[in-house]
């Protein structure tokens, strides 16, 4: 799928925290076509403190190009929407994989009956980026270099948006790394450490939008590691947009 071979760089990473950054809360809603992200800002430290201005929500051009004919040596854009990304737990990680993603997914290629252009085939590529830096990143700072992505985007195949959580299960050792598609259907799902907190506002009242259980746990400075603005992104015409 990938228009032209890429290596993966080893990461020599020293950590000088007493605990490695983390990203809090992120909340992913599906209702019918209006599907959103939301976000706070606030990135942690441990107990070294924290900053309130960590982007957590990214818009992610997609190109995907067909393969080049042999009688005119054309190829065409079959592909280009936006997707939405939001980022939870290890900065390191989580920044590490986006970064990766950005440039792979911008210059793309598939090649009939072996890929397609669908977003499940999207998101197995973003998994082999993913995986590789989780486990690398595993082996130097153990459960620090956890993060978990949410990669949402328009599928041609089944023209509707769809909605991936990257995650790892962590019962065992090593680590295992996977993806799985959630939010099929309506609803809504949480993510990170402000993610009991935020289930409970939703309990309680579930007419809330995402940016008011977001704002709502901030303010009730329970989960001191939420905190910081609003960060907000949607999809309008199957493009994503904060």
């Amino acid at each position: 799928m990938v228009k032209s071979p890429y290596a993966f760089l080893a990461l020599n990473v020293v950590v000088h925290y007493e605990k490695e950054t983390k990203m809090t809360l992120v909340i992913a809603h599906r209702l019918n076509n209006q599907i959103s992200l939301s976000s706070d800002s606030r990135i942690s430290f441990g107990t070294a403190g924290n900053i309130d201005y960590g982007i957590k929500i990214f818009t992610v051009p997609v190109k995907i190009f067909s393969p080049t004919s042999s009688e005119t040596n054309i190829t065409n854009l079959d592909y280009n929407y936006k997707l939405g990304l939001a980022v939870v737990g290890s900065a390191i990680n989580a920044y590490t994989v986006k970064e990766s993603v950005y440039e792979i997914l911008q210059n793309l290629q598939y090649l009939p009956g072996y890929t397609d252009l669908s977003m499940e085939g999207i998101a197995s590529l973003v998994f082999k980026v993913f995986e590789k830096t989780t486990l690398d990143l595993g082996d130097i700072i153990q459960q620090n270099g956890i993060c978990e992505l949410i990669l949402s985007g328009y599928c041609p195949i089944q023209n509707k948006i769809r909605i991936f959580k990257f995650s790892c299960d962590t019962s065992n050792y090593p680590i295992r790394p996977f993806f799985e598609e959630i939010l099929i259907d309506n609803g809504i799902e949480f993510f990170g450490s402000g993610k009991t907190e935020a289930n409970n506002i939703h309990t309680n009242d579930p007419n809330l939008s995402p940016l008011h259980i977001v704002r709502q746990v901030i303010r009730d400075g329970n989960i001191t590691s939420v905190g910081g603005g609003l960060q907000y992104g949607e999809f309008i015409i199957n493009n994503f947009k904060i």
